[in-house]
């Protein structure tokens, strides 16, 4: 599949070919976008997989860029979790591995991307030694009744 990264504001008839996607929502539509970077000066980027200009599947990612916290891509800013629109396990992959590419090339600390884990490869969780806790509530609760 190819990859396109676009900013959708400068794409004509963007909401348009957006509509048709399943998982589309208004955090993907220019006017969202258009708030979002006019307010807080967050720069657009959107990932599409397939023909351009008929994308079947999406990844939109804002450029934050904050003395506090450095610059990095965030998918969406201001949503607790937003599928990308028509993303499934062929498509995902790609649209992600092109946006590390972008982390990378703009110096981006990190992504964080707020959807789309079920299509990503799963990894083992590092074991969790909780010794250290539990030594400290047996001390706390000797010392209070003790």
């Amino acid at each position: 599949m190819t990859i396109h990264c676009v900013n959708p504001l400068e794409e004509a008839g963007w909401d348009e070919a957006l509509a048709p996607l399943p998982g589309s929502a208004i955090f993907h539509g220019a006017a969202w976008t258009r708030v979002i970077q006019d307010t807080y000066a967050y720069r657009p980027f959107s990932f599409l997989g397939g023909a351009a200009g008929e994308p079947r599947s999406i990844l939109s990612v804002m450029e934050v860029d904050s003395p506090l916290t450095g610059k990095r891509g965030v998918s969406l800013p201001f949503t607790d979790e937003c599928e990308p629109p028509g993303a499934d396990a062929d498509s995902f992959p790609g649209l992600f591995r092109d946006a590390l590419d972008c982390a990378r090339r703009r110096g981006w600390r990190y992504l964080e991307v707020r959807g789309g884990k079920t299509f990503l490869p799963k990894r083992r969780p590092r074991p969790v030694t909780t010794a250290t806790d539990l030594t400290c509530a047996t001390e706390s609760r000797r010392s209070i009744a003790g």
